[in-house]
């Protein structure tokens, strides 16, 4: 069903084989959940320029997501390219402050996003039958198609190996979705292509693929926020509550948490109710996303299930959404959805007093086109110098070797991920690869550079045998 009111223009009538329906948020022309529920929706899409970060940056609107679409069997995809794109030569910028996972974004064009629909589409119908019957009968369907997507992405590190599940690399505010044409690339990610792209067809097969394997349903993490405390210079601003001005969103897949100079947020979380279907025994994860974002320590609590975080202000990283990420396991292949506990320290006067209250006065505590996100790009340059086309070209079983280089303005150190199964190996910075005689007329080479605290920057190197 299309929640389109910029394209479907609020038109609720049947057209041929799919519904239009007017804008979600808007307080006039909300569309009920039993709509969707009444005709069995699993999959709603909203291109709309203005609704990218709307969707997740107030209480309100997650607990909508999360209640009428991620825990009622649908897929709520909407695209982003007002609130994140990729096209400054220097800098990473968006306006999120925080990760999410109850919904589905995409960076660039309308089209985008019924891409990863139709793979999702797909990937469910090689499930098992009764797999996925039971995820449906439970409300749990969306949770795993979106699980599939991420744990799907074609990825490696510097060695050729899979990336984990919580890799920084699977888990973005935004994803691209080009199919068989990249026109729009250059609109909105024409300075970071190598880094937002992937393999597509292969990430199609390998989502069919893990989908055949599910045999019994993931299990679905939920989190319960159970105590925030604030320090300050050595004095307690707030002690073990539950309420305050700094916590923008608490939700069951998201919290957002905003702190204020100087101080110190200590938050305790239980993902114990999370949901698991096959009555197997589940273990509970906790990551830093970013790795070098080290002003954050995650300790277990007094529970299995529990977690201590706690996040010190440090005014020298760069602005950006500092994402803690939580899974549960039941020993199958496909982990649970990741849950997201976000801080973020705004910019002094970026903020409203009082966030307002959906939906009368409905209106985003952060100011429009604020960069919320805003981290240097990591420089990436090679010994030899490539030329300007970063094309090398040699003869038929000819060895080729370069150094990576690759700096952060804002000092902090750098990892290089790769594509999987592409030629050559690459030992810290050093890469050499021997040019195949299996008639390839090319074999690229895309190295994605990152600082670790939210910043990338992806590279395509071409190696073209001679004639």
């Amino acid at each position: 069903m299309s929640l389109d009111y910029g394209h479907s223009y609020g038109v609720m009538k049947p057209a041929k084989n799919y519904f239009t329906a007017p804008m979600y948020y808007h307080p006039a022309l909300f569309v009920p959940p039993e709509l969707l529920w009444s005709f069995g929706v699993n999959f709603t899409s909203e291109s709309l320029a203005s609704r990218g970060r709307y969707i997740v940056d107030d209480f309100e609107n997650n607990q909508k997501t999360e209640r009428d679409f991620f825990f009622a069997n649908c897929v709520r995809a909407s695209n982003a390219y007002i609130c994140y794109n990729d096209s400054d030569l220097e800098r990473v910028h968006d306006e999120y402050d925080g990760l999410f996972a109850h919904s589905f974004q995409s960076i660039g064009h309308s089209g985008g996003m019924m891409l990863a629909i139709k793979k999702m589409i797909d990937a469910g119908e090689a499930m098992p039958r009764a797999t996925r019957e039971k995820l449906k009968s439970n409300g749990l369907y969306a949770p795993a198609l979106l699980t599939l997507f991420r744990a799907a992405l074609p990825l490696s590190d510097a060695n050729g190996e899979p990336l984990p599940y919580e890799s920084e690399l699977r888990h973005r505010p935004v994803y691209s979705m080009a199919g068989d044409t990249m026109t729009y690339a250059e609109r909105w990610f024409k300075s970071n292509v190598a880094y937002h792209t992937y393999d597509e067809k292969l990430h199609a097969k390998t989502m069919i693929e893990m989908a055949k394997r599910m045999d019994v349903p993931p299990p679905v993490a939920v989190m319960d926020l159970t105590s925030f405390t604030v320090t300050k210079g050595g004095e307690t601003l707030v002690r073990n509550q539950l309420k305050d001005e700094r916590l923008k969103s608490v939700n069951k897949t998201i919290i957002r948490v905003w702190g204020k100079e100087g101080e110190t947020l200590e938050v305790d979380v239980d993902l114990r109710k999370s949901i698991e279907l096959s009555d197997r025994k589940l273990s509970y994860h906790a990551h830093v996303l970013y790795p070098n974002q080290r002003n954050v320590k995650i300790a277990p609590g007094l529970e299995q299930g529990t977690f201590r975080v706690i996040a010190q202000h440090d005014p020298k990283m760069p602005k950006g959404r500092i994402p803690i990420l939580f899974v549960v396991r039941n020993g199958a292949d496909l982990p649970s959805n990741p849950v997201f506990l976000n801080f973020y320290w705004p910019s002094v006067g970026e903020t409203k007093d009082d966030y307002p209250h959906f939906p009368a006065s409905y209106t985003s505590l952060i100011p429009p086109n604020i960069r919320v996100t805003d981290n240097k790009r990591p420089v990436v340059k090679f010994e030899p110098v490539m030329d300007v086309s970063n094309t090398l070209r040699g003869a038929l079983g000819a060895k080729i070797s370069f150094r990576i280089h690759a700096t952060d303005p804002e000092g902090f150190s750098t990892t290089i991920y790769r594509w999987p199964g592409e030629i050559g190996k690459l030992l810290k910075d050093q890469f050499t690869c021997t040019i195949p005689s299996d008639g390839k007329k090319e074999y690229p080479l895309h190295f994605i550079v990152s600082d670790g605290t939210g910043g990338y920057t992806g590279t395509l190197i071409k190696v073209i045998p001679d004639k």
